[in-house]
């Protein structure tokens, strides 16, 4: 059942990092995140990057939730995604990236934005789920191609809190399996695979501003390109085609005109489909 709003304590402050209700004292915010990269929409080879459409789930612990309503039932209770703005939630950005999308329907006051936010407010849990379309900033290697296989490192982090403040970590299902997976692999063109599901540290050093250490979240999305695709567009009618030119010289030299015409037609014919090659 979804509801609009739940009961918070008196003292409780979105801006500030949640307590222990009954000795006030700071404890750090246990935070994981899953991700399953819902499809790849993109591969821009020249501009270089790469737009995907992901779920971000996002666990935490609210302390100051879980002490007021310690004697509530052991359930979770599904609220409104307008109710965000009346709790502490974490900020998190992604590295290299160019463009975060949030697909809401526009036009239409009653459909909120695609966030689904559930609370057990007995343990304090939180849980918030949201529809994003990244497009993220990948290096590109192609000296190998078509044969080429390109590697792209996500990475997510938290902007505002350090590794003081919260402790950030993946989710993992039963297994200790990091809970980042690819839903939809189909790709007409690259074959795509996620691997490399590490968590690392960063030093923060702003200009005027202390350094702090932050943790890191990341996982590479590798995409090698499919030969086939080459092979019947590229290769294949390349080799007909130099074949066929081949076969002028099997035209009387008194015909040379032809032999030119043959050649000159096939040049251009080579130049316009390279052309158009992506």
């Amino acid at each position: 059942m979804l509801i609009k709003l739940l009961k918070l304590p008196r003292a409780y402050n979105r801006f500030e990092h949640p307590v222990l209700f009954d000795t006030g004292n700071f404890s750090r915010i246990p935070i994981s995140v899953g991700i399953q990269v819902q499809n790849i929409r993109g591969i821009d080879g020249l501009s270089e990057e790469i737009t995907m459409e992901i779920d971000l789930v996002t666990k935490w612990i609210d302390f100051a939730i879980r002490d007021y309503h310690m004697n509530s039932d052991n359930v979770y209770r599904y609220l409104d995604s307008g109710f965000l703005k009346e709790i502490w939630w974490p900020n998190f950005f992604f590295n290299r990236t160019a463009l975060v999308i949030r697909p809401d329907l526009h036009g239409s006051t009653y459909i909120p934005k695609p966030v689904k936010l559930s609370i057990n407010p007995k343990i304090g849990a939180v849980e918030m789920s949201s529809r994003l379309v990244l497009k993220l900033y990948c290096p590109m290697d192609f000296k190998y191609y078509p044969a080429d296989t390109q590697k792209c490192d996500v990475e997510l982090q938290s902007y505002a809190d350090s590794s003081v403040d919260i402790t950030l970590k993946w989710h993992t299902n039963a297994s200790g399996i990091p809970q980042v997976f690819l839903v939809n692999r189909g790709h007409p063109n690259f074959d795509i695979h996620i691997h490399d599901i590490v968590t690392k540290t960063h030093i923060d050093r702003g200009i005027g501003i202390p350094k702090a250490e932050h943790t890191v979240l990341q996982f590479s999305l590798s995409t090698r390109r499919k030969l086939s695709f080459h092979i019947m567009q590229t290769f294949a009618p390349s080799v007909f085609l130099v074949v066929i030119t081949w076969l002028a010289f099997f035209i009387p030299m008194e015909l040379l005109e032809a032999r030119i015409g043959i050649s000159m037609t096939i040049l251009l014919t080579l130049t316009a489909m390279f052309a158009s090659i992506k």
